[in-house]
This record gives structure tokens, sequence and C-alpha cells, in this order.
């Protein structure tokens, strides 16, 4: 079974975060498991999801009991853009 870290994941555009548990990749579907009820994620809806430095947007893709499955669209390593930003300042 693949290590779980914790994640922040909340639904855009205006959506409070929730911790979850990132539990793995298949290709450019990345896995989320909630502690709790998943309302707020329907399939189809577009998400953010903050794991450690990485920022990913994606779609929700498919629904599950106790989480649900996003096809991530694009990704953002945010120290990398940080040091871009400093360079450039």
């Amino acid at each position: 079974m693949p290590e779980q870290n914790t994640v922040k994941v909340r639904y855009l555009p205006d959506g409070g975060f929730l911790e979850a548990q990132g539990a793995g990749w298949e290709n450019t579907l990345f896995r989320v498991d909630l502690p709790g009820p998943e309302d707020g994620f329907p399939r189809g809806a577009l998400v953010e999801i903050e794991s450690g430095p990485m920022l990913y947007l994606g779609e929700v893709q498919q629904r599950s009991e106790g989480g649900f499955t996003v096809r991530v669209e694009h990704s953002l390593d945010r120290q990398k853009l940080a040091s871009i930003q400093k360079t450039w300042a």
C-alpha cells in the first residue's frame, strides 16, 4: 500500500481548505482520501490540492466512498517559483 501524505484540498473558485490524505498517483490521476463526508467535491468539480511545495489544479473524475480521484491538469512547484521571483525582483 502506498504511503499517504497529508494534503489540503478545496474546490474552486472559493471553497475552504480541508485536510485530507493523498493516497497516490496513477499517471495523471491523484487519489484523495477524506476523513469525513465529501460534500463539495462532485464529479466535474475543479479543485486545488496543496501537497508540500507542490500545488496541483485539476478536475474530480470519480467519487467513491471516502474520497475521490482528480485528473491533474496543472502543477506548480512553489519553491522553484519563489526562487524565480527572487531572481527577477
